[in-house]
């Protein structure tokens, strides 16, 4: 490294500076042109940065001059002269300057902006030093008005270490490389290394401390490794500086090292409050809130003394008053959960503590605390009847239980027995006095129950309600109540009718109508219809449809309400002419029956024919013809009462009649009468005889009655009557 000759420079500078003055006509002047500006906008001051910088060769440095006024405002569009005097070692030449109107290797006019500030770009070929004048021709204070800067060029570059980021408890090597500005490494050189924050706490594992000083290699590298005293997130400045032979600062330099670490943070919830016996449940959450996996995870649970372990899941390993759940990694940003549970053992307040610890040295903790009670809580059901009827018995069930943790001191039952039933028996016996039954109970365990029995006869129509306590001197009273509804005795009754036709023509069908009520008090089950049909009638259908056997026809209902009518009806045929009565009964489960009948006959329809001829046809003035009527019964039943009337036509005279029926003659009218019977498909026939009298159509009427038709039925005969 070269030597440096700072004192010879800088009388040189200073005897330079009035020539350089007088030899460019405007070297520190003042050149604001006037003195009407106001001194409070007048520029009052002049910084320059940086004062001393040390740079490679053929780069570049700029420098910024700033220029306030007097109240510290900036002082914009002043004129800064920016200016390099020569000396025999001098270096550097100026390449740039802002808002210049001048610029020459070792001069540049220039005018700041709105922040008052200019600035000027220089560059050197080769190492040595270049001064820098700044100048503001404004500033009236002439011990204000200039300001020094001096820029060291070195032919030497330096390659910095980069930012690094790597994760708790490694190590991190920084190095640096100084080489000539063409390439060429340059050994021997100082580097000194400072950590210059230590939180997290680090130092340099060669020295131990937070400071190292070594030189280059032949490679032109230096280098150190740091690593931390207490694996910690966060992160550690180092400063390298690059120093000349007289142990200056060359070049400085920044790195910062990050560590990254897990950070594990534990929470562990659980009831406040829980009772004797139960089971107690908490939950641990581990979570890694930090920028690294943590590894080889061991969370442990301390169990406390008032507690016993039960399960958890996942499953862990107990041994002793702990359990230990491992996980080998918990990454950045996840979370592990567990769940344990233990049964609270002792009446007290118990402290769960859980702990985690990761293998980078992270460690967290977190407790709950939970207050384990114990008490008797008694507990009453009693159930019974919601309806029974006046005067009959009801049976209730009384339990008591010590739902608590403790027993139930001095326990005692009692059942209220209300107004409106009379107290019958209990089991176990009670002690009844003034409508109430007690049972002494005594100490009643944790969990353990009493049933009791009590019967009472209904004696008040309405809504009862029967109530049942349970005290002790440890417990609250309880009660648990039952209404039953006491209904009126009702007295069942069932009616039946049947109707249908009064007759029924043979082989045609007849519908009766059969009518069952409940005209009771209360509903019927059970309910048994049964038709039994006489011998001259024919079961055809019923609706609802019946159970036919024989002649008998069954339906059954299963309930009739209070009022309620079913009806049935039941199509049967006459199949034998003849009178009949068909009975129904009813029958219920409730011992009510009733009966009824339906009577009527079995008739046939009457069916006559009846057929009138001439024997001759035409017939001569006193020739004869005889006229026969013929008569068949062709309905179902015989014919009474028959009655045949022959009116002969005016032109004929009667001759003779004949016929199984005695008859009468008055003028032209023949009448057969008698009682006779004309049974079913029995022909009778008749006649009667006469003489043709007059030349014409003549026309005989035949005419016949009987009881079994209410109209008297005609037929005619024509017969022609010619003269010889």
């Amino acid at each position: 490294m070269r030597l440096r000759m700072n004192k010879v420079r800088w009388i040189v500078l200073l005897c330079l500076i009035p020539v350089i003055g007088l030899a460019s006509g405007l070297a520190l002047t003042n050149g604001t042109g006037g003195a009407g500006v106001a001194a409070i906008t007048a520029p009052a001051s002049v910084t320059v940065s940086p004062v001393e910088a040390y740079n490679p060769v053929k780069t570049q440095h700029t420098l910024t001059a700033t220029v306030k006024t007097a109240g510290g405002s900036p002082a914009a569009d002043t004129e800064v002269q920016w200016i390099l005097p020569f000396f025999p070692q001098m270096v550097g030449a100026i390449v740039d300057a802002s808002n210049a109107s001048e610029v020459t290797n070792t001069r540049a006019v220039a005018r700041t902006d709105a922040n008052g500030e200019a600035t000027m770009t220089i560059t050197a070929t080769r190492p040595g030093d270049t001064d820098i004048i700044v100048y503001v021709p404004g500033i009236a204070d002439t011990t204000k008005h200039k300001v020094f800067a001096t820029k060291h060029w070195e032919d030497i570059q330096v390659t910095w270490p980069a930012d690094a980021v790597n994760k708790v408890g490694t190590e991190h090597t920084f190095e640096v490389t100084v080489t000539q500005v063409d390439g060429t490494p340059l050994p021997g050189i100082d580097v000194s290394w400072t950590i210059v924050d230590d939180d997290p706490n680090a130092k340099i594992k060669s020295s131990g401390t937070n400071t190292e000083r070594n030189t280059t290699d032949a490679s032109g590298n230096a280098s150190v490794t740091l690593q931390q005293v207490t694996a910690a997130g966060g992160d550690n400045s180092v400063r390298i500086d690059v120093l000349g032979t007289t142990g200056s600062v060359m070049f400085s330099h920044e790195a910062v090292k990050t560590w990254q670490a897990p950070d594990l943070e534990i929470t562990k919830t659980g009831p406040d409050r829980e009772e004797l016996g139960k089971t107690v449940e908490y939950s641990i959450i581990v979570e890694n809130t930090g920028q690294e996996a943590a590894t080889s995870l061991v969370i442990t649970d301390t169990i406390p003394a008032g507690f016993s372990y039960l399960s958890s899941t996942p499953v862990g390993t107990r041994s002793g008053s702990t359990v230990t759940w491992n996980t080998a990694t918990l990454a950045a940003g996840r979370s592990y959960r567990i769940t344990v549970r233990f049964t609270a053992d002792r009446v007290g307040t118990w402290t769960n503590i859980v702990r985690v610890n990761s293998a980078e040295g992270i460690s967290d903790d977190s407790r709950a605390t939970t207050v384990i009670y114990g008490e008797a809580v008694l507990g009453i059901t009693k159930t019974g009847p919601a309806e029974v009827t006046e005067g009959d018995n009801a049976q209730y069930t009384i339990t008591v239980r010590n739902n608590g943790t403790i027993a139930a001191d001095n326990t005692v039952v009692t059942d209220l027995i209300p107004g409106c039933m009379i107290y019958s028996s209990s089991s176990p016996a009670a002690a009844v006095s003034g409508g109430v039954a007690t049972w002494n109970v005594g100490d009643l365990a944790p969990g353990a129950s009493r049933t009791f029995t009590i019967t009472l006869t209904a004696d008040v129509v309405g809504d009862c309600t029967n109530t049942a306590q349970a005290v002790a001197d440890n417990a609250s009273r309880v009660e648990a109540s039952v209404v039953t509804r006491i209904i009126k005795k009702l007295v069942p009754d069932v009616s039946i009718t049947k109707t249908g036709p009064a007759t029924i023509y043979l082989h045609t069908s007849g519908t009766f109508t059969i009518n069952v009520a409940n005209t009771g008090e209360t509903e019927l089950t059970n309910v048994v219809v049964t038709d039994t049909l006489p011998a001259n009638l024919t079961y055809q259908s019923s609706s609802p449809a019946a159970a036919v056997s024989g002649k008998t026809l069954t339906w059954t209902f299963a309930s009739l309400a209070v009022g309620q009518t079913r009806q049935i009806t039941v199509v049967c045929q006459g199949n034998t002419i003849g009178s009949f009565t068909n009975p129904v009964s009813v029958t219920t489960t409730e011992g009510v029956s009733a009966t009824a009948s339906a009577a009527g006959a079995v008739v046939g329809e009457p069916g006559m024919t009846m057929q009138i001829t001439d024997t001759f046809d035409p017939v001569v003035v006193g020739g004869q013809t005889t006229y026969q009527v013929t008569l068949k019964n062709q309905g179902e039943i015989a014919l009474h009462n028959l009655k045949l009337v022959v009116n002969l036509p005016a032109n004929v005279t009667y001759i003779s009649a004949g016929g199984p029926m005695t008859y009468s003659v008055s003028g032209n009218q023949v009448t057969f009468n008698g009682s006779s019977t004309i049974n079913v498909g029995q022909t009778m026939q008749f006649t009667v005889g006469v003489r043709a009298v007059t030349a014409g159509a003549a026309v005989c009427t035949a005419t016949i009655t009987f009881d079994e038709f209410a109209l008297p039925v005609s037929s005619e005969e024509g017969t022609t009557i010619y003269s010889p």
